[in-house]
């Protein structure tokens, strides 16, 4: 998150992580929950380097348009690298807990 100003926002989606991080979980569900709030922060950050990037160049600041461009492209490449599927399980764990519960 170093190109970004943490927003309220994506302070609550970093607290969702931190929460998933402490539940008590057998360890390969941890990381997957763990792994889901991260690729929430990648999304996240995503949509804001676009809207970003189409207001630069809205505005004919294309040269501040390519370097959002490419911190969009980095965004991409850190959320390919995510598990996938890996939000749909979390959720879904989640739930099947809750309806235990």
């Amino acid at each position: 998150m170093e190109h970004l100003e943490v927003t309220r926002n994506l302070k609550g989606i970093i607290a969702e992580g931190d929460e998933r991080r402490g539940e008590d979980l057998a360890p390969p569900l941890r990381d997957i929950s763990v792994a889901a709030a991260a690729r929430c922060v990648e999304h996240y950050e995503m949509a804001a380097y676009s809207a970003a990037g189409a207001t630069a160049e809205h505005l004919g600041h294309g040269e501040i348009a390519d370097l959002l461009r490419q911190n969009l492209d980095e965004e991409r490449e850190a959320s390919a690298k995510q598990p996938p599927g890996s939000c749909r399980r979390a959720v879904a764990e989640k739930r099947n807990r809750r309806a235990e519960g």
